[in-house]
């Protein structure tokens, strides 16, 4: 970033903003034929973000699980 770091309220928190971001994605997926040409494919996933900022208003972790199913026919 090449602009100021400021809050909500414009307050200057830091000089041009320095921001590092990881990222970290795991799939974990099984098909099934249920027959008939019906598959079924349960699936969990996992996201994982952090970005690391020298202006600590803009500094955050997130973890996301999702889960869900796939069907195909």
């Amino acid at each position: 970033y090449t602009y100021q770091a400021t809050d909500a309220n414009d307050s200057l928190l830091a000089g041009n903003r320095h921001d590092r971001c990881r990222t970290v994605e795991i799939n974990l997926a099984r098909p099934f034929i249920a027959g008939n040409g019906l598959s079924i494919r349960p699936r969990v996933e996992y996201h994982y973000l952090e970005d690391v900022s020298n202006a600590t208003y803009y500094a955050f972790t997130k973890n996301t699980i999702l889960i869900g199913v796939d069907v195909g026919f």
